[in-house]
């Protein structure tokens, strides 16, 4: 089932992370190129997921990062989290 973000949710999440207003907007083109902002999206034949389908060993380690830190994978805020610390 598609969990859909609204894309301003993002870019307010991500400002109030630090980042700044460039990069923020270049996270959110990427966001909608690779997921149309579903956190739940799976591409690659089931090897990528997410907000920024995360590719197979990197999918992998988003889902761990999310269940060490006792969110769902689902949970778009812990997949912007992931992404920033990944970066």
């Amino acid at each position: 089932m598609a969990n859909f973000v609204d894309p301003q949710d993002v870019y307010e999440y991500l400002l109030s992370q630090g980042v700044s207003i460039p990069a923020a907007q270049g996270i959110l083109a990427n966001v909608k190129h690779e997921s149309r902002f579903n956190s739940t999206a799976v591409g690659d034949n089931g090897m990528s997921y997410g907000l920024f389908q995360h590719y197979n060993t990197r999918r992998d380690a988003l889902l761990n990062y999310a269940r060490k830190n006792g969110k769902h994978e689902s949970d778009w805020k812990t997949q912007v989290d992931y992404a920033l610390k990944e970066a």
